[in-house]
Protein backbone atom coordinates (compact mmCIF):
# COMPACT_ATOMS: atom_id res chain seq x y z
CA UNK A 1 0.00 0.00 0.00
CA UNK A 2 1.14 3.35 -0.77
CA UNK A 3 1.56 6.28 1.70
CA UNK A 4 -0.65 9.23 1.56
CA UNK A 5 1.87 11.41 2.54
CA UNK A 6 3.04 10.69 -0.78
CA UNK A 7 0.04 10.45 -2.74
CA UNK A 8 0.43 12.87 -5.62
CA UNK A 9 3.73 11.71 -6.38
CA UNK A 10 2.73 8.19 -6.47
CA UNK A 11 -0.13 8.83 -8.46
CA UNK A 12 1.46 11.57 -11.22
CA UNK A 13 2.66 8.27 -13.54
CA UNK A 14 1.41 5.69 -14.69
CA UNK A 15 -2.27 4.01 -14.00
CA UNK A 16 -3.13 4.02 -10.11
CA UNK A 17 -6.90 2.17 -8.58
CA UNK A 18 -7.69 4.41 -5.17
CA UNK A 19 -10.21 2.04 -2.88
CA UNK A 20 -12.20 5.34 -0.60
CA UNK A 21 -13.08 3.46 1.92
CA UNK A 22 -13.81 2.98 5.93
CA UNK A 23 -13.30 0.35 8.55
CA UNK A 24 -16.88 0.10 9.39
CA UNK A 25 -18.77 0.11 5.95
CA UNK A 26 -19.60 -3.59 5.41
CA UNK A 27 -19.74 -3.11 1.60
CA UNK A 28 -16.40 -2.08 1.86
CA UNK A 29 -15.23 -5.38 3.61
CA UNK A 30 -16.89 -7.30 1.06
CA UNK A 31 -14.60 -5.57 -1.72
CA UNK A 32 -11.37 -6.50 -0.40
CA UNK A 33 -10.77 -9.71 -1.26
CA UNK A 34 -11.80 -8.07 -4.86
CA UNK A 35 -8.86 -4.99 -4.51
CA UNK A 36 -6.18 -7.92 -2.79
CA UNK A 37 -6.74 -9.95 -5.88
CA UNK A 38 -6.43 -6.95 -7.95
CA UNK A 39 -3.00 -5.72 -6.21
CA UNK A 40 -2.07 -8.86 -6.37
CA UNK A 41 -2.24 -9.74 -10.36
CA UNK A 42 -1.47 -5.89 -12.07
CA UNK A 43 2.10 -5.92 -9.27
CA UNK A 44 4.14 -3.48 -11.10
CA UNK A 45 1.76 -2.15 -13.56
CA UNK A 46 -0.89 -0.57 -11.47
CA UNK A 47 -0.10 0.95 -7.95
CA UNK A 48 -3.38 0.05 -5.60
CA UNK A 49 -3.97 2.64 -2.64
CA UNK A 50 -6.54 2.33 0.18
CA UNK A 51 -7.91 4.86 1.88
CA UNK A 52 -9.55 5.54 5.24
CA UNK A 53 -11.84 8.49 4.58
CA UNK A 54 -12.06 9.11 8.55
CA UNK A 55 -8.11 9.54 8.57
CA UNK A 56 -7.91 11.29 5.02
CA UNK A 57 -10.92 13.51 5.22
CA UNK A 58 -9.20 16.46 2.98
CA UNK A 59 -8.58 13.80 0.78
CA UNK A 60 -12.20 11.97 0.45
CA UNK A 61 -13.15 15.97 0.37
CA UNK A 62 -10.43 16.36 -2.86
CA UNK A 63 -12.35 13.91 -4.78
CA UNK A 64 -15.64 14.54 -3.37
CA UNK A 65 -16.37 11.15 -1.73
CA UNK A 66 -19.89 10.95 -0.33
CA UNK A 67 -20.64 7.05 -0.98
CA UNK A 68 -18.55 3.78 -0.23
CA UNK A 69 -16.75 1.98 -0.87
CA UNK A 70 -15.61 4.72 -4.14
CA UNK A 71 -13.04 3.52 -6.60
CA UNK A 72 -11.29 6.05 -8.41
CA UNK A 73 -9.07 4.86 -11.57
CA UNK A 74 -6.44 7.63 -12.17
CA UNK A 75 -4.17 7.39 -15.19
CA UNK A 76 -1.22 10.15 -14.32
CA UNK A 77 -2.75 11.92 -12.06
CA UNK A 78 -6.28 12.44 -14.08
CA UNK A 79 -9.57 10.95 -12.45
CA UNK A 80 -10.73 8.93 -15.97
CA UNK A 81 -13.47 6.23 -14.24
CA UNK A 82 -15.47 6.12 -11.22
CA UNK A 83 -16.89 3.46 -9.90
CA UNK A 84 -19.20 3.33 -6.57
CA UNK A 85 -20.80 0.75 -4.55
CA UNK A 86 -19.39 -3.38 -5.12
CA UNK A 87 -18.07 -4.00 -8.22
CA UNK A 88 -17.53 -7.23 -9.76
CA UNK A 89 -13.68 -8.18 -10.25
CA UNK A 90 -14.19 -8.07 -14.11
CA UNK A 91 -15.34 -5.01 -14.37
CA UNK A 92 -12.70 -3.58 -12.55
CA UNK A 93 -10.06 -5.50 -14.24
CA UNK A 94 -11.45 -4.33 -17.66
CA UNK A 95 -11.07 -0.58 -16.51
CA UNK A 96 -7.67 -1.33 -15.61
CA UNK A 97 -6.74 -3.12 -19.00
CA UNK A 98 -7.87 -0.64 -20.76
CA UNK A 99 -5.99 2.15 -18.75
CA UNK A 100 -3.14 0.09 -18.91
CA UNK A 101 -3.42 0.65 -22.85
Amino acid sequence: MAPLKNFNSITATGVALVDFSAPWCGPCKALDPVIKRLRHRYRGRVTVIKVNIDKEKKLAARFRIQTIPCLVLLDHGKEVKRFIGLQREATLAKSLDKALT
